[in-house]
Formats: structure tokens, C-alpha cells, sequence
């Protein structure tokens, strides 16, 4: 059963990564981007991607896997925008997930 879990998580990583590259390439017309503020939405689905996947025992009342795979397809359409786009958007997102695990499976004095 876990193979089938890990199958479903690379198909949807796969999913979303066509999906963020397709946006990308539909909002921006450069190849390239040197300078880039931030984009609020892209922050918010990199930071619930990154929650419900290293997060996802703080939300019992729904199945892991489903949460897990939610997560996936967030991070990988954040991650796979092209090439200067959602990078600190996911290093924000990644900081805010671990800080959070952290928090709630660590014992901080």
C-alpha cells in the first residue's frame, strides 16, 4: 500500500509541476527574472504545501495521504514555475513548515 501512496504523490508533484509552469509561462512573457517581488498567492500555497506535508499528523480529521498529496501538487507547482520564479516563496514556505514541526514535535526550553 505504501508503494501505491508514493506512486500517487509522484503523479501529483508531476501535475502540479506542468501546472506551475504553465501559469508561469501564461502571467510572465521573460525568460528570466533577476528581480522579483513577491507574490502573495504563490506565498500562501507554498506555505499550506509545505504544512500539509511535513505537518500533516496536526490534522487528524482528514486521511495523511490526502493531505500529503495536497501538499505535493502545491509545492510542486511552486517549484517548478520557471527558472527566477517562487524560489523564496518556498524557502519562506519551507522555514514557516519546519518552524511549526518544530514547535510541535520538539521540546524547546
Amino acid at each position: 500500500m505504501a508503494e501505491l501512496y508514493f506512486l500517487i504523490y509522484v503523479i501529483v508533484f508531476i501535475v502540479g509541476a506542468v501546472s506551475g509552469l504553465l501559469y508561469s509561462y501564461s502571467i510572465h512573457l521573460e525568460p528570466f527574472v533577476v528581480k522579483e517581488k513577491f507574490n502573495i498567492p504563490i506565498l500562501i500555497m507554498a506555505i499550506i504545501g509545505w504544512i500539509f506535508t511535513l505537518n500533516f499528523s496536526l490534522f487528524s480529521m482528514i486521511p495523511s495521504f490526502i493531505l500529503i498529496s495536497i501538499g505535493v501538487f502545491l509545492i510542486g507547482f511552486v517549484i517548478d514555475m520557471r527558472p527566477g520564479y517562487g524560489r523564496k516563496e518556498t524557502i519562506i514556505g519551507m522555514i514557516i513548515s519546519i518552524l511549526i514541526w518544530l514547535i510541535t514535535h520538539c521540546v524547546i526550553l
